[in-house]
C-alpha cells in the first residue's frame, strides 16, 4: 500500500523528535556521571612541588591562587612549626605556577585552621613552638597585587568558653570557613589533647 506524503512527514517528525530526546537523555546521563564516578586519574605536578617539605599547614584558595600557611617544616635536624606563607597561581589546565613566598605569619603555627574570602585570609589557633599544643590567636591580612599578601596582623583571640576551659590551653585540629563575611570556627581539641567531655570538640562559634 502506498504511504501518503502526510504520513511520511509525520513519521519523519516523530523519528527526529525521538532522536533528539534520546540525545538529550544521553547528555544528562554523561553530565551526572561525575557525581558518583570514582576518581581514578591523578596528575602529579612534578614541575611545581611545594618549595619545602610541609605538614599540618593551613590551605586556602582565592581568586586564582592557592596559599599554604605555616605548618611543620624542616629546620636544621628538626621538623618545627613555621611562619612561612607560600602561594602559587592555578592555571586553566589545572597546573600551578611557580611557588612564591609572601608575608609571613606573626608567629609560628601548625595544626591551625585557615580560612579565606575575597577580602581577607585568616589563620586561627593552632600550635607554635612552645610546649603548649594550642593557641587562640587570630591572624588576618588582605590581598595585594598578583597574589601577594599584606603583613598579617593579630586581630584578636578565639574565645574558649565556658569554664573549665582554660584559654591558655588553646585549640588545634579545628576547622574554619568564612561565609558572608562571617568567620566560623568548628570543633577542635583543647590544647591538642582529646579528653573526655572536651567542650571544644562540639563548639561552633562565629564572628563578624
Amino acid at each position: 500500500m502506498r504511504v501518503s506524503t502526510r504520513n511520511r512527514v509525520l513519521k519523519t517528525i516523530a523519528a527526529t523528535v525521538t532522536t533528539l530526546l534520546m540525545g538529550f537523555v544521553l547528555i544528562l546521563s554523561f553530565q551526572n556521571v561525575g557525581v558518583s564516578a570514582p576518581i581514578t586519574t591523578w596528575t602529579e605536578l612534578a614541575d611545581t612541588p611545594l618549595p619545602v617539605d610541609t605538614a599540618s599547614s593551613g590551605i586556602v584558595y582565592n581568586d586564582g591562587f592557592i596559599y599554604v600557611i605555616g605548618g611543620k617544616q624542616p629546620e636544621g635536624n628538626a621538623f618545627l612549626a613555621s611562619d612561612k606563607v607560600f602561594y602559587a597561581a592555578v592555571n586553566d589546565d589545572g597546573s600551578l605556577g611557580d611557588w612564591q613566598e609572601t608575608s609571613s605569619l606573626p608567629d609560628y603555627r601548625f595544626l591551625h585552621a585557615g580560612a579565606a574570602n575575597d577580602k581577607y585570609i585568616s589563620s586561627i589557633g593552632g600550635a607554635g613552638r612552645d610546649p603548649r599544643l594550642g593557641t587562640v590567636s587570630i591572624f588576618r591580612t588582605e590581598y595585594l597585587e598578583d597574589g601577594k599578601l599584606a603583613q598579617l596582623q593579630t586581630i584578636g583571640n578565639y574565645p574558649l568558653s565556658p569554664p573549665p576551659v582554660d584559654i591558655d590551653d588553646g585549640i588545634n585540629l579545628h576547622e574554619a570557613v568564612i561565609v558572608n563575611d562571617r568567620l566560623y570556627v568548628l570543633g577542635g581539641f583543647l590544647g591538642g589533647y582529646s579528653v573526655e567531655g572536651d567542650p571544644t570538640l562540639s563548639l561552633v562559634q562565629f564572628a563578624q
